[in-house]
């Protein structure tokens, strides 16, 4: 049986490796709003601690610091670790860096959020990760997932999904060059 996991990890390493800047709003405490919805506002992250599950190029560590938060527990098991933490100095002395799977959050961390946004669907097995996010939460403490949908996305998505059978065959440097194009 394959290494879905390992696999994952390496993909996701692979990916943010290759596109590591987070600009304008997608790198944006407004974008952190959105995403929060009506679960969460940014002035309840002010001064709290804070893991963020699958941090990647650290683009949601930034957004919660710049959102107030006092303290962030980065989680990040991929090759992207290195682009988290350059992406990241400027807060550094606010940041606790794990690279580790989601699954091994250290329990009892006494955390007042634990966030992941756009990564839990990607994981193939995600219970393990949920188990240590609440385990690492303190009493009260609230776990803050945002998946992908579908609904209300079907106009997107009927461009995305063709789409993405295409550039997941294409080697990343052919994507810089589309990015470069498009943008």
């Amino acid at each position: 049986m394959p290494d879905l996991k390992g696999q994952t990890i390496s993909d996701f390493g692979e990916q943010w490796t290759a596109f590591r800047d987070n600009p304008g709003y997608y790198g944006s405490a407004d974008l952190l709003a959105d995403l929060f919805g009506p679960l969460l506002t940014l002035d309840d992250v002010k001064g709290a601690r804070v893991a963020d599950i699958g941090s990647g190029t650290g683009r949601i560590v930034n957004m919660l610091l710049d959102a107030g938060a006092d303290r962030v527990v980065a989680v990040e098991p991929s090759a992207a670790f290195d682009v988290l933490k350059a992406n990241t100095t400027a807060n550094a002395d606010r940041i606790e860096y794990l690279q580790v799977p989601g699954d091994q959050l250290p329990p009892d961390l006494g955390l007042d959020y634990v966030v992941s946004m756009g990564v839990l669907h990607h994981i193939p097995v995600p219970e393990p990760v949920v188990r240590a996010a609440f385990a690492a939460l303190r009493p009260g403490g609230r776990c803050i997932v945002w998946l992908y949908g579908v609904e209300g996305n079907e106009t997107y998505l009927s461009i995305a999904i063709p789409l993405r059978k295409l550039t997941v065959r294409m080697p990343h440097r052919m994507l810089w060059l589309c990015r470069i194009c498009w943008s």
